[in-house]
């Protein structure tokens, strides 16, 4: 079986602008992810001895934002002082870059029919 052509490296970027400043956000790598999800990740024993692990999905988004903002580069303490409705925007944005559907390109070629209308 051959090799893929590419394996994944090419991230999604986007910018957006608020209040008069442009945010740049940039797709995380699994392994950046994989971290946010563990600094995400809580334990409680209330139901479960043992210890039942649930991801706080607010801070999560907080973790992905973080890793996620090119430019400007903020600290969680930079994003505390932000008005809210600000913030909750760019964790839209945020949500939107890393889990939204990757888009076929092979069958969206299959449904284009050269002249950028669909076929049908």
């Amino acid at each position: 079986m051959p090799a893929p052509k590419s394996v994944g490296i090419e991230f999604v970027e986007s910018t957006h602008e608020y209040r008069g400043q442009k945010y740049t956000l940039r797709e995380v790598d699994t392994a950046t992810f994989d971290k946010c999800v563990d600094r995400a990740t809580e334990k409680s024993y209330e139901n479960d001895p043992a210890g039942e692990e649930t991801i706080n999905q607010k801070l999560l988004v907080r973790q992905l934002l973080l890793a996620s903002l090119v430019e400007p580069k903020l600290t969680a303490t930079d994003l505390n002082k932000m008005g809210m409705r600000l913030v909750q925007q760019l964790e839209r944005d945020v949500r939107d870059l890393h889990f939204d559907i990757e888009p076929d390109q092979k069958k969206a070629d299959e449904e284009d029919d050269g002249e950028g209308n669909d076929e049908g």
